[in-house]
């Protein structure tokens, strides 16, 4: 039986025994009333209970090995968590160390069970979550403490490890052909209360995951055992009854080397572990452990020249340097120790996501994570430093902020979605120091989970891996081009095409091949590891557009940034993300040209790994389109993320050479409105001060910004992307005859009334503009459309005039604001032309050493003049 005692009386006994123990330390009277004999209304002492109720056998038999007995006989406050014989008896059937009685038990064994039953403090069960630490709560503390300590020490339990069990890292490596003697820090107790649960928020279906049964609202858990009797009033504490024996609870460290389904994971932690020295420890082990008694057996190996040592895991928060005082910034760290039992205090702890093995393989092996299989092989070749931002990606750093019933909206630890539900729990392990949930999936990081992961590990992506993480551990350099932050974005939807470090040694450089001629430079990109930046080889240009001999080094990091972000931004496609389902990768899809990051427009056919890539530049020169590279295994190197898909490619895509302006002069088909683009000179000096009058081609020069156009290049771009509508010849001397107020420039130079020749002029600048349509329209062989479009004409309110384009994919047609209509002629091959104005940083384009801006522009042929309305 046990002494049931109503709330109330429960409260004001407690009362009575702190005050009764509180006077008996403090007081120096000599007539205390208590110094001879203990007051009769507490009752017996906790051992006294455990004896007369007559099934406490084998946890008094712990006591008087141990010890305790004279401890638990006096007056004193201590709370026990004792299980009794029947339970005793279950717990010989099975338990961890394989004793089958009483007598087979170990003392350190004894001394693991005992310690952990017993707190030194005298608790009630509704004060047992209190804390006098209230983390700033509101309650005071009430309900606030998870976890205490208990009379556990990590003298408790000293291991000989054998060589052969240990971790195949540098840092156990001098263990291997002998042993290590390992102590832990002491366990403590998890304690699961109404006031606990009701103050943190625990709900029902919460505790269910972690104990495998809904919660009543009433029982108490500690250690993963339930409170048959608790608060059973003793003179010198507490006893709370167990329905089981409760063993101190394993580490998440230890949980997960235990269970066989998270092996991959647990080794791959264990490369961030090492035996840690400390002299203190070391001492009192050899101290204790002298052989002076049967509690103090000396340990069976270990010799005055052997050390003891603490198993201890990289972390940036209690080991942040290595044994001997290692910096560990290059090889990687995790977010906290999960071997460290009293991570979080008294009232959190840790939270891990523990993988399966099935699901550390699947992820390995699949498109998302092939690029690891393809880099390393197998997992445990994947680099420390990548390995521990795998790893830590699956630590939460509080217990109570990462609570099943928040899972919808949990993020890691650098506030990214971690996108989890109960159904991947596979099992779940409540642990001294936090829970292990063993789940179906794998949870990458950030920079596992976006387009740029692949980059990160291969070995032919050094060039463009430096170039999308630049400079990502400062984010305050104003230089960096700062791409991983771009497409971490995991709202939006990616093609990322990467052209290897190969492909990276024949970039046509833009300023130079526009210029022309002898001006023409070919660059080879390199990575320097020694220096972690992107170098640039120069090399002159031969009559065939070939490599030549080398000219200088770029080593100016802003130069090499201007041309790598210029790759970059034509090299992503944006695709489309709705949320549930990713869409627009350019080899599935129906489309053959793709608007890029930058504005430039690609040109990719073919299907799964048979797709091919062109950009307008090596669509000029007729240059072969990029295929995808294979691995030397003959694996694609053809990726999809989380939030895309990444194309490993063998040379680089260019933009277009030329720009509008020889475009538009070199095909006889655009003559007519050629010339008409061109003006007239004496016009335009006529006109030079007016701010009214903007020539259609101009150089953009500007002695202010000190910047210029490569060439001729249209004055009304900005830094964006269009298309023009050129009429054909006859169509233009057709709008010419049907339009009195459409003057030639010849016509307009002739004219002597500055008035009507200012008017005629803008009116014909006007009407040419109506032809330039902000955005860019393709015949891509994908329908759109139609949709109204914007161009650089403007009408009497000062507003662009539009108009409206639509396509069934393989033809074009376009309706003006008088409602005529024209259409693109596909059957010249006129259409799809691609162009780019670049403006340079310095007043002569000579001199220009970086794009400062840039416009692209695809032209078609079409049947007929667009007539804005009058």
């Amino acid at each position: 039986m046990h002494l049931g005692v109503p709330k109330r009386m429960v409260q004001l006994l407690a009362a009575a025994l702190l005050a009764s123990t509180t006077v008996s330390v403090t007081s120096c009277k000599d007539d205390y009333i208590y110094d001879d004999h203990e007051p009769d209304y507490l009752g017996a002492s906790i051992y006294e209970y455990l004896q007369q109720q007559g099934n406490f056998t084998n946890m008094l038999r712990l006591i008087d090995d141990l010890g305790y007995r004279e401890t638990l006989v006096k007056t004193g406050s201590k709370t026990l968590f004792p299980a009794n014989d029947a339970a005793f008896e279950r717990f010989y059937q099975s338990n961890p160390y394989g004793a089958h009685s009483y007598e087979e038990l170990t003392v350190s064994q004894k001394r693991i069970i005992m310690n952990a039953s017993m707190i030194n403090m005298a608790y009630l069960s509704d004060m047992l979550p209190n804390t006098s630490n209230p983390d700033n709560s509101d309650n005071g503390g009430k309900g606030q403490a998870l976890r205490r300590g208990t009379s556990s020490t990590n003298m408790d339990s000293v291991q000989a490890i054998p060589g052969t069990t240990l971790p195949e890292t540098i840092f156990w490596e001098r263990f291997k052909d002998d042993k290590v003697f390992l102590t832990a820090q002491a366990p403590m107790m998890v304690h699961f209360t109404p006031q606990m649960m009701n103050a943190k928020g625990i709900t029902s279906n919460d505790f269910n995951l972690f104990f495998g049964q809904p919660y009543n609202g009433s029982d108490i858990f500690v250690n993963n055992v339930r409170v048959i009797h608790p608060d059973i009033i003793c003179k010198n504490g507490y006893i709370h009854e167990m329905e089981e024996v409760a063993l101190p609870s394993e580490t998440m460290a230890e949980a997960i080397g235990r269970l066989d389904n998270t092996t991959i994971f647990n080794k791959l932690l264990d490369k961030f572990s090492a035996p840690y020295y400390d002299g203190g420890i070391d001492a009192s082990v050899k101290e204790y452990y002298n052989g002076s008694t049967a509690l103090r057996p000396v340990i069976p190996g270990l010799s005055a020249n052997d050390s003891v040592f603490v198993k201890r895991y990289f972390n940036e928060q209690t080991a942040s340097t290595g044994p001997k005082g290692e910096g560990l910034s290059s090889y990687g760290m995790l977010y906290y120790d999960p071997n460290n039992t009293t991570f979080g205090g008294n009232s959190d702890m840790g939270v891990m996501f523990v993988p399966t093995d099935a699901a550390m393989m699947e992820y390995f092996n699949g498109s998302e994570g092939g690029y690891l299989r393809d880099s390393y092989g197998d997992w445990d070749n994947v680099p420390t430093d990548l390995l521990a931002t795998f790893l830590k990606n699956h630590q939460k750093r509080s217990f109570m902020a990462s609570l099943p019933h928040l899972w919808p909206t949990l993020t890691d630890e650098t506030s990214y979605a971690i996108k989890l539900n109960e159904g991947n729990v596979v099992n779940t392990v409540l642990t001294s120091n936090g829970v292990v949930f063993v789940i179906d999936k794998v949870i990458p990081p950030i920079d596992y989970k976006a387009t740029y992961a692949s980059t990160l590990t291969s070995e032919h992506t050094k060039v463009m891996k430096w170039a999308l993480t630049d400079n990502w551990n400062n984010l305050g350099d104003e230089n960096a081009m700062y791409f991983f932050m771009y497409l971490r974005s995991m709202e939006n939807m990616y093609n990322l095409i990467v052209p290897t470090d190969e492909a990276l040694l024949n970039y046509r450089e833009p300023i130079s091949w526009q210029l022309g001629g002898a001006a023409r430079r070919i660059w080879e990109f390199y990575y320097d590891a020694d220096k972690n930046a992107v170098y640039a080889d120069i090399y002159y240009v031969d009559e065939n557009g070939e490599k030549g001999e080398m000219e200088r080094k770029m080593t100016d990091q802003n130069i090499v940034r201007n041309r790598l972000t210029d790759i970059i931004d034509m090299n992503i496609v944006i695709g489309t993300n709705d949320g549930t389902t990713l869409g627009g990768y350019v080899n599935d899809s129906n489309a053959n040209y793709f608007l890029t990051k930058g504005g430039a427009t690609i040109y990719a056919t073919g299907k799964g790994t048979d797709v091919v890539f062109n950009g307008g530049g090596d669509m000029e020169m007729g240059i072969e389109p990029a295929h995808v590279v294979y691995t030397e295994t003959g694996h694609p190197c053809l990726y999809d993320s989380q939030n895309g898909r990444t194309f490993f490619i063998d040379h680089i895509l260019h933009d277009p050479v030329k720009n509008v302006y020889d475009v538009l002069g070199e095909h006889e088909e655009f003559s007519r409105f050629f010339e008409l683009c061109m003006g007239d000179e004496q016009v335009s000096t006529n006109f030079i001060d007016d701010k009214d009058f903007v020539d259609i081609f101009g150089t953009k020069y500007s002695k202010e910004a000190k910047i210029c156009g490569i060439g001729h290049v249209v004055n009304n771009f900005n830094n964006y992307r269009y298309t023009i509508l050129v009429p054909t010849n006859e169509a233009l001397d057709a709008a010419f005859a049907a339009d009195s107020d459409l003057w030639t420039w010849e016509e307009i130079a002739a004219e002597e009334d500055m008035a009507v020749k200012k008017e005629k002029a803008l009116y014909l600048l006007s009407f040419l503009r109506y032809h330039f349509v902000d955005n860019s329209a393709y015949i891509s062989g994908a329908a759109y459309g139609p949709m109204v479009y914007e161009t650089g004409s403007r009408n009497e309110y000062d507003r662009f005039r539009r108009l409206t384009i639509g396509s069934n994919g393989h033809d074009m047609t376009i309706s003006d604001e008088t409602g005529h209509t024209a259409r693109v002629l596909t059957s010249t091959g006129c259409y799809n032309y691609m162009a780019r104005d670049i403006i340079g940083n310095a007043e002569d384009p000579q001199d220009a050493t970086r794009i400062f801006a840039s416009s692209r522009a695809v032209i078609h042929l079409i049947d007929r003049a667009l007539t804005p309305k009058k």
